[in-house]
C-alpha cells in the first residue's frame, strides 16, 4: 500500500485519510498534507480526501472510493506445453485491469514448493520458461504487474507438465543445413539459413538446432540443396526455404522461412528432395514432382518447371523413389527401377547419356529393395544385400574400384 501511494503522490497528489489502515500507511510514509477538502463516502466509512490536482489524482481518488487499494484481478491460466528443459506457458490477461499491465511473473512449482520466479517485461501472454529439469513435473502460476508496480493476485495453477530432452528421429541433410524430426513430430534444423531453410522465421544461420515454426506431426523429412520438406500426419506435405524454381510446391516462387503447404497434395507416403526439385510418392503408387525441370526431372514429358505437383507420366506401382540433382528414380513393381531427367553422367542407368523427359528402365536391374540418389549418381540395394551404383564416378562414388563414370549399374566391390 505504501509503495502504491508513494508512486501516486510522486505525481503531485496528496491525500489525508482520517481513519483506517490507509491513513496509517500514508502517515508512516510522511505523505500527509493539510489542505482544502472534499468528502467521499465508501460504504459506511467517511474519508476526507485532500487533493492538490495532478495526473494521478483522479486515479487515487477512485481507488480510495473503492475502499483503499483494491487488488488487481489475476490472469487466467491457459495451456502449457513441455519442451527440452523448458515449457511454453500461456495465460489470458486479467479482465478489467484498472492500470495498464507492464509485466508478468511466472513461478514454476514442484509439488507445493515454489521455484525461482521469472519476470517477463512484456505484455505477451505466451512465454517460454527455460532452465527446467527434464523428467521433473512442474505446474505454473502467473501474476500480473501493473504500470505502477502493483501485483495482481496469483492465477490458479496450470496443468502439470514434464519437460523431456528432445529425441531426434529421422534426419535429412541439405547442401549446408541439416534437419531432424524430434519428439512429438516437431522438427529442429541447424546450419546455413540464407533462404530460410531452417524454417524458424528468420534467415540467420544457427550452429545449434532451432525449432521449425509451428510444425508438429511430421512423420517423414528430406532436404534439398537449400529447402526442406516434411510429410505431415494425414499425408499432406509442408516445405520451406529456397523457392526460386517453385520447389516448395505452393504455387509461388518466393522463398519462405516458415513452412508452407504443398498445393493439392494428399496421401503422400514418401518424400525426396533433389537439388531444386521435390517428388512425393502418393497412395496407389503414383509419383508427383514439382520445381526445377530444365532436364525433365519432373518426368511429365516437358522441360517446364512447375510450382505445384505434376504427375510423372506413365508411372504406376512405385514403392520407393529418390531425387538427385536434376534426375529422379523410382522402384516399381517387381523391384525394377525407372529413372528420368538429367543424364549427362549416365545417372539414369539405361546405357546412354541422353536426358529423358519420362521414365526409362535401368538396365539389368531387378529385385531392388531400396534406392537413393545424391548429386549425379544413384545406388540401389538389390535382393541378397548386393549394392549397385551408376552415374558420375569422379571421386569413386560408385564404389567399384575405379573413377570412371558408368551409364549402367556396377557392383560395389
Amino acid at each position: 500500500m505504501t509503495n502504491l501511494i508513494k508512486r501516486l503522490t510522486s505525481h503531485r497528489t496528496h491525500v489525508v485519510l482520517r481513519t483506517g489502515s490507509v491513513e496509517s500507511a500514508m502517515s508512516g510514509s510522511g505523505l500527509v498534507e493539510q489542505g482544502a477538502s472534499r468528502r467521499l463516502r465508501s460504504g459506511s466509512s467517511r474519508k476526507t480526501v485532500v487533493k492538490r490536482f495532478g495526473v494521478a489524482g483522479p486515479l487515487l481518488i477512485a481507488l480510495l472510493a473503492l475502499g483503499g487499494c483494491v487488488a488487481d484481478p489475476p490472469p487466467s491460466m491457459g495451456n502449457v506445453a513441455p519442451g527440452d528443459a523448458s515449457a511454453v506457458v500461456s495465460w489470458r490477461a486479467p479482465v478489467a485491469f484498472p492500470v495498464p499491465i507492464a509485466a508478468y511473473v511466472v513461478t514454476p512449482w514442484i509439488g507445493r514448493v515454489a521455484q525461482t520466479p521469472i519476470r517477463f517485461n512484456s505484455t505477451a501472454t505466451t512465454q517460454t520458461v527455460t532452465g527446467l529439469t527434464n523428467g521433473t513435473t512442474y505446474t505454473f502460476t502467473v501474476v500480473a504487474i501493473n504500470a505502477l508496480g502493483s501485483e495482481s493476485t496469483s492465477s490458479g495453477p496450470s496443468s502439470p507438465v514434464t519437460p523431456l530432452a528432445a529425441m531426434f528421429g529421422k534426419a535429412a541433410a541439405g547442401a549446408a543445413h541439416t534437419c531432424a524430426t524430434v519428439t512429438g513430430g516437431a522438427v529442429d534444423c541447424w546450419g546455413d539459413n540464407t533462404f530460410g531453410q531452417l524454417g524458424n522465421g528468420t534467415t540467420a544461420d544457427s550452429s545449434t538446432p532451432v525449432a521449425v515454426s509451428g510444425l508438429t506431426g511430421a512423420t517423414a523429412i528430406d532436404a534439398g540443396a537449400d529447402h526442406t520438406c516434411v510429410i505431415m500426419t494425414g499425408g499432406a506435405v509442408d516445405c520451406w526455404g529456397y523457392n526460386f524454381f517453385g520447389q516448395l510446391g505452393n504455387g509461388a516462387t518466393t522463398d519462405s522461412s516458415t513452412p508452407v503447404a504443398v498445393s493439392g497434395l494428399t496421401g503422400a507416403t514418401a518424400i525426396s528432395n533433389g537439388g531444386y526439385h521435390t517428388c512425393a510418392l502418393v497412395a496407389g503408387g503414383a509419383v508427383k514432382c514439382w520445381g526445377y525441370n530444365a532436364f525433365g526431372g519432373l518426368g511429365n514429358g516437358t522441360t517446364t518447371g512447375s510450382s505445384t505437383p505434376v504427375a510423372v507420366s506413365g508411372l504406376t506401382g512405385a514403392t520407393a523413389m529418390t531425387a538427385g540433382y536434376g534426375h529422379t528414380c523410382a522402384v516399381v513393381t517387381g523391384g525394377v527401377v525407372d529413372c528420368w531427367g538429367y543424364n549427362f553422367f549416365g545417372q539414369l542407368g539405361n546405357g546412354t547419356t541422353t536426358d529423358s523427359l519420362a521414365p526409362v528402365a535401368v538396365s539389368g536391374l531387378a529385385g531392388v529393395t531400396a534406392i537413393d540418389s545424391r548429386g549425379y549418381h544413384t545406388c540401389a540395394l538389390a535382393a541378397g544385400g548386393a549394392a549397385k551404383c551408376w552415374g558420375v564416378n569422379a571421386d569413386g562414388q560408385l564404389g567399384n574400384g575405379t573413377t570412371t563414370n558408368s551409364p549402367v549399374p556396377v557392383a560395389v566391390v
